[in-house]
C-alpha cells in the first residue's frame, strides 16, 4: 500500500489517533528510561523538583521528534503541495500569518485586562512548566521544543489530520475547524478545575491558528507559521 497516494482521509484518521495516543505514552515512556538511567529517582508527580523536570522535558523533546519525521515521511506528497501552494501564494500568506499573530497579542491583551477585572491570577499549569524549564542547565532542548518541534507537531496533529479526517465525517464546512480549535486549546490543559480558567486563552491562540489555516486554503504551513511567533513571543516575555 501506498500511502503517498493520499486523499483518503482515513488515512489521516489513523495518524491522529496513533499520534493522540503517542502523546500519551511517548513521554511516559522516554521518561521511564531517563529514571533508570541518567535520571535515577526522579518523579513525574513533582515537577517542582528540579532534577524530575528535566527528565520531564527531555522525555518531552525526544518523544515529539520520532512523530515529525514519520508523519512528513508518510504524507510527503502532501506536505511538498503545501510547500509548492505556499510559494506560489507567498504574498497572501504571509499576510494572513502576521495578521493572525497580530490578532492573537490583541486578543490576548484584552484577555488580560477581563482576567484583572475578576481577579484571575497566575498562569496555566503548561506555561508555569516551561517557565521553569527555562532556568534549567537544559534550557537550549526547551527553546527547540516550544519553538520548532511544539509548531510542527500540534499542528500536523490538529489542523492537518484531524480537520482531513473530520471533513468526511461532519457535512459542515465550519464544524470540523472549530473542534479542532477546541481540542487543541484542550489538551494545553492539565485536568484541574484551577487550570480551567485559562481555557480562554488557548482558544484565542487556536482559534486564529485555526482561522489562518482555513483562510489559506488549509495550509500547514501558515499554522506553523502563526504558532512558532506566538511561541517566540512568549519565549521573550519570559
Amino acid at each position: 500500500m501506498n500511502l503517498n497516494r493520499l486523499d483518503e482521509a482515513k488515512y489521516y484518521g489513523f495518524a491522529f489517533f496513533l499520534n493522540i495516543i503517542w502523546m500519551v505514552i511517548g513521554p511516559a515512556i522516554f521518561f521511564v528510561l531517563l529514571s533508570f538511567t541518567i535520571y535515577q529517582g526522579v518523579d513525574p508527580t513533582n515537577l517542582s523538583d528540579p532534577d524530575s523536570l528535566t527528565a520531564y522535558m527531555v522525555a518531552d523533546f525526544f518523544s515529539k521528534f520520532a512523530p515529525i519525521i514519520l508523519s512528513i515521511y508518510i504524507f510527503r506528497l502532501s506536505f511538498k503541495d503545501g510547500i509548492t501552494k505556499f510559494k506560489e501564494n507567498y504574498k497572501k500568506y504571509l499576510l494572513i500569518i502576521v495578521i493572525g499573530f497580530i490578532a492573537i497579542i490583541v486578543f490576548n491583551y484584552i484577555a488580560t485586562l477581563i482576567y484583572d477585572l475578576i481577579g484571575v491570577t497566575g498562569t496555566s499549569e503548561n506555561q508555569t512548566i516551561i517557565e521553569r524549564a527555562l532556568n534549567l542547565p537544559i534550557r537550549p532542548i526547551i527553546v527547540i521544543t516550544v519553538l520548532v518541534f511544539a509548531p510542527i507537531i500540534e499542528e500536523i496533529i490538529f489542523r492537518k489530520f484531524l480537520i482531513k479526517f473530520l471533513k468526511t465525517k461532519i457535512s459542515s464546512p465550519l464544524v470540523p475547524y472549530i473542534l479542532s480549535a477546541v481540542m487543541f486549546a484542550i489538551i494545553h490543559l492539565d485536568g484541574t478545575v484551577s487550570d480551567l480558567a485559562f481555557l480562554p486563552v488557548y482558544l484565542i491562540l487556536s482559534s486564529f491558528i485555526t482561522l489562518g489555516y482555513k483562510l489559506s486554503n488549509d495550509n500547514i504551513y501558515v499554522a506553523m507559521g502563526i504558532h512558532f511567533l506566538n511561541n517566540l513571543l512568549s519565549l521573550v516575555s519570559i
